[in-house]
């Protein structure tokens, strides 16, 4: 479904933000989700942000001190540049066709 929605967006940067190889999501130490989370923010600088599933909206809600809820869209002054977050039920819940459509509409500012 990444795949489809990158297609359908243009330009896309997609990255798991769990870097370190572990047999479980539990053994990650939060300092490792955080650290690389902040690089890429840092490095980036990116106009849209996807977070996709509870966990990375949680995640990032408590990184930024943000309120945000599922399938919400809203405007954040992040890494001093204006950010669109864009949040959705975990990928594996969307259909194909919902990905391609999703891809098209984050690829459109106007739309967002």
């Amino acid at each position: 479904r990444i795949n489809r929605i990158s297609n359908g967006a243009k330009t896309f940067l997609e990255t798991n933000i769990y870097f370190i190889p572990t047999s479980k999501e539990k053994d990650l130490k939060t300092k490792d989700k955080v650290s690389i989370f902040k690089f890429l923010l840092e490095e980036i600088k990116p106009r849209v942000i996807l977070l996709h599933g509870r966990k990375a909206v949680k995640f990032f809600n408590n990184l930024t001190a943000e309120t945000l809820t599922m399938n919400e869209k809203k405007k954040v002054y992040l890494i001093g540049i204006d950010t669109t977050i864009v949040t959705k039920p975990h990928l594996s819940r969307m259909s194909y066709p919902e990905a391609v459509a999703l891809g098209k509409k984050l690829s459109i500012k106007k739309n967002l």
